[in-house]
């Protein structure tokens, strides 16, 4: 599988540092941590993980 690196870190957290350097480019299932405040796709910022999740789910 193909990784990216267009990717925009969604949290400041060192333990998820690692999840944004070989993010696959597709089939990819993506689990929003409570810490994640920014789309990894176009960089807007959100209140919430869960104003995050919403955003996602409706492009």
């Amino acid at each position: 599988m193909e990784n990216t690196t267009d990717i925009h870190p969604a949290c400041d957290c060192v333990a998820h540092r690692k999840d944004y350097q070989h993010w696959p480019k597709e089939n990819a299932e993506i689990r929003i941590a409570s810490c994640m405040r920014v789309c990894p796709f176009c960089a807007k910022k959100h209140s919430n993980a869960s104003r995050l999740r919403k955003h996602l789910c409706s492009g």
